[in-house]
């Protein structure tokens, strides 16, 4: 690079991907700042030496193991920003040098330790920043000289066990950000002594249990983030907070109880309580904070001590999200009435959820009346509704008895109903008209023998799970009333009692263990997507359809379909009659699912597949699966010439591969995992010219890998994983220009790489992972100019040649810019990955 006239006063300089330039002496005179990133090797010294009015420097991905200290002398310097540098351990003693220092970013470097003592005559310091330094244990106790310091941020330092004492004197400190330090176990008692803090984030310290009483003298702290540590509970003085406004104790799943007197703290706008499992309850008063705006949980407790439901009237008005727990404990209807959730307009999603910690008798009258009670607002879109054990559904959300009708149409925006666990329900009638039910859910009734209600338009996906009495389920659609009224043609589809109106957008059904179930007059003409499992063989079969209809279409609109745990099926997939259509000679099977592109087959009785199967012209993706006793794929599967994805894993019983896998001409991705007996590959595999994608793992039997893998010339990844019995690749491996990708893990009997490497043009990522056996690289790899990354990892004697810098392979990969699992000459890094 030449210095002209113009290149000294620039202002600032941005160097990116310059691996081997060397920068003239005055270059950076007039500079302001600096960034630089992703160059190979360092790329300025003493060429910063002059730079006088230098303000800021970042370097970013730069292979440096110590912070060169001509940065350090540079007297006006006030912000310094290293990032990603991964070798990188720790900062000289020299940083006292750059006293006007008022930033330090050291961010995502792996394998930092340590900062020097020297830290604390930074007098002028006021934010660090060490985030993402994983190897950080601590942090130097003159870090309590830095008195400037208002920012403190340790994020995912998940090394870090304890601050020290001498935090206590940072008086300026209004910012501590320890999330994701997950050996940190406590806070110093000094904290208390931090009087400006005003923001503590311990969110994901995993280790943390308690919190120092004298955290309770941070009179200014307004945020204080807990979520997903293991407190127990909160110091009994935690209520002098009187300035808080966040406390997030999300998923904090060992709190059992919050300090009594909460609603003293008037401030207080969020309260964060989703997945706290052990709250046994909300405190009596809590229902004073009527500047709460946000509340995702409310556990009603059993006994005097805890709030009652009622007190859930006034707080939480703009929460869009909120769970109530315990509604087992409420003993007087009255109390579900003043909650008053039909005022909460601003809430979207709830969740009624019965949960008794005591089993014994229920009630099923004073359940009913309770979910009376909790009639939700007309704007709620989403409702779940869990452990209720009463004998009838809530009445705000049913037609009413005698042909009128309470909430017609009400709750025009509900998009998701979910009612799980009710014990005792056995008729669920008459639910009202939702124009926006996108999403039925009906998960564990075990006394649940009929659903009927509707309209619902909209309705897109139904799920029913584990409703063992559930029997005839009668699925009338829009068509279905308009054809019977219009022509007259469908004598037994009148509108039935026990019906279920839906529109012409249902296209989802997942249906498990539902023994009994049986559809009526049929399926949904625009089902695409169809999981069955733990059910009977019958909901394959088109029921007795009357005279008049046809569905020789039924299943046509059907784009997938998944079979695991199906009950009664015979020998093979012919046996199923999946479709049997009134009026015709045979069965039409699978060669009527014109439409279907995804196919999933988990099956550990079915011993073969039907030729039928290729009939699927429209299948796009296969998956054969845990398919243990399946002997043989058919021939006809070639052609499934849209086929894109195929999956075959986990079918032990499966000796080999067909020929007529070199058909599917379509084919993108294939993969072939844990097929034990599976001891070559078909030679038809060379015409699999769309293929891009190879995955082949866990065959135990596979001692080589077919010489016509060099044949698939479009192929961007390949994954070999888990072959025991492999000893080398095949020389056509090398012609495979395209690679981008190439993954070999645990093949302990590989003991080389081919020589002809150099050829994979393409390649920008090889991972070695558990191949002891591989002891060198090939000279080829020198000449993979694309290759960005190579990671190595379980291969020591390989890891001792590549050594950084010092090991006899060192030569053939330094060009590489990322290397991962290198070991480190200039220092005792280990493994860096």
């Amino acid at each position: 690079m030449e210095v002209t006239k113009y290149t000294k006063r620039y202002r600032y300089f941005s160097l990116i991907n310059q691996t081997t330039i060397v920068l003239p002496k005055n270059m950076f005179e007039k500079a302001c700042a600096v960034y630089a990133a992703a160059c190979g090797n360092p790329i300025f010294g003493k060429e910063l030496k002059n730079a006088r009015h230098l303000r800021s420097i970042m370097v970013e991905d730069i292979p440096v193991v110590s912070v060169p200290t001509t940065i350090l002398q540079i007297k006006s310097l006030r912000y310094i920003s290293i990032s990603k540098v991964w070798i990188l351990r720790a900062l000289p003693e020299a940083i006292s040098d750059a006293w006007s220092l008022q930033a330090l970013h050291v961010t995502d470097c792996r394998n930092f330790v340590e900062l020097p003592g020297s830290i604390g005559k930074l007098q002028k310091l006021r934010t660090l920043n060490l985030s993402g330094c994983k190897s950080l244990k601590r942090l130097p106790n003159s870090i309590g000289d830095c008195q400037m310091i208002s920012s403190i941020d340790l994020y995912h330092c998940k090394k870090l066990t304890v601050l020290p004492n001498s935090i206590g004197k940072l008086q300026k400190l209004k910012t501590l950000k320890l999330s994701l330090c997950e050996e940190l176990k406590c806070l110093p008692e000094s904290i208390g002594d931090c009087q400006m803090i005003s923001s503590i984030d311990l969110c994901n310290c995993w280790e943390l249990k308690a919190l120092p009483d004298s955290i309770c003298r941070n009179e200014k702290l307004r945020v204080l983030r807990l979520g997903n540590t293991h407190i127990e509970s909160l110091p009994s003085s935690f209520t002098m907070l009187r300035d808080l406004e966040c406390l997030d104790l999300n998923k904090c799943r060992e709190l059992v109880e919050l300090p009594e007197g909460i609603g003293h703290l008037e401030k207080l706008q969020v309260l964060n309580l989703k997945d706290c499992e052990k709250l046994r309850g909300m405190p009596v008063g809590i229902g004073n904070l009527s500047g709460l705006q946000k509340l995702g949980l409310f556990v009603v407790g059993e006994g005097k001590k805890f709030a009652r439901i009622s007190e859930l009237t006034h707080i939480g008005r703009n929460s869009e999200d909120l769970i109530i727990r315990g509604i087992a404990h409420v003993m007087e209807p009255d109390d579900a009435h003043k909650t008053c959730l039909k005022h909460k307009t601003n809430l979207q999603r709830l969740n009624l959820e019965w949960k008794r910690y005591h089993v014994g008798e229920v009630n099923t009258e004073l359940e009913q009346a309770v979910l009376d009670g909790l009639e939700l607002p007309p704007g709620i879109k989403e409702l779940k509704i869990r452990g209720y054990s009463g004998t009838q559904y809530a009445r705000w959300i049913q037609n009413e008895v005698g042909g009128g009708v309470q909430g017609l149409a009400y709750f025009q925006l509900l998009r998701v109903m979910n009612l799980c666990n009710f014990s005792n329900l056995k008729h669920l009638h008459g639910l009202v008209e939702l124009p926006s039910l996108e999403e039925l859910v009906l998960r564990a009734m075990p006394s649940l023998e009929s659903i009927s209600g509707g309209p619902f338009p909209a309705l897109v996906k139904l799920v029913l799970y584990k409703l063992p009495s559930l029997g005839e389920l009668w699925i009338v659609t829009e068509r279905t009333i308009s054809d019977g009224e219009e022509e007259g043609s469908c004598r037994n589809c009148t509108p039935y009692l026990g019906q279920v109106q839906v529109g012409n957008c249902i296209t989802y059904f997942d249906i498990t263990d539902c023994p009994k179930l049986k559809f009526k007059p049929y399926l949904p003409l625009s089902l695409q997507h169809w999981k069955l499992s733990g059910s009977s063989e019958q909901l394959l079969q088109s029921p007795d359809l009357c005279e008049g209809c046809t569905s020789s279409s039924s299943f046509s609109h059907l784009k997938r379909l998944r079979l695991p745990r199906m009950t009664g099926l015979g020998y093979g997939l012919e046996s199923w009659q999946i479709l049997s259509f009134y009026n015709t000679e045979r069965p039409q099977g699978l060669a009527s699912l014109t439409s279907l592109q995804s196919l999933d087959v988990f099956l550990s009785t079915i011993c073969e597949l039907p030729e039928c199967l290729g009939e699927l012209r429209s299948l796009q993706k296969l998956t054969i699966r845990s398919c243990h006793s399946l002997r043989s794929l058919p021939q006809s599967m070639g052609h499934l010439t849209s086929l894109q994805v195929l999956s075959v894993d986990w079918c032990h019983a499966l000796q080999q591969l067909p020929e007529c896998l070199g058909e599917l001409c379509s084919l993108r991705t294939l993969y072939v995992g844990g097929l034990r007996n599976i001891n070559s590959f078909p030679q038809s595999l060379r015409y699999l010219t769309s293929l891009r994608d190879l995955r082949i793992g866990g065959c135990d039997a596979l001692h080589e890998l077919p010489e016509c893998l060099g044949d698939l010339r479009s192929l961007c990844k390949l994954y070999i994983i888990g072959l025991p019995r492999l000893t080398c690749f095949p020389k056509s491996l090398c012609r495979l220009t395209s690679l981008e990708l190439l993954r070999i893990t645990d093949c302990p009997g590989l003991t080389s790489l081919p020589q002809g490497m150099k050829s994979l043009s393409s390649l920008e990522k090889l991972s070695i992972f558990s191949c002891p056996g591989i002891k060198t690289l090939p000279e080829g790899i020198k000449g993979l100019t694309s290759l960005k990354e190579l990671w190595i990892q379980g291969c020591p004697d390989l890891a001792v040649r590549c050594e950084r810098e010092k090991g006899e392979d060192w030569h053939l990969i330094s060009h590489i810019p990322v290397c991962l699992g290198i070991l480190t000459a200039s220092s005792d890094l280990g493994h860096l990955c």
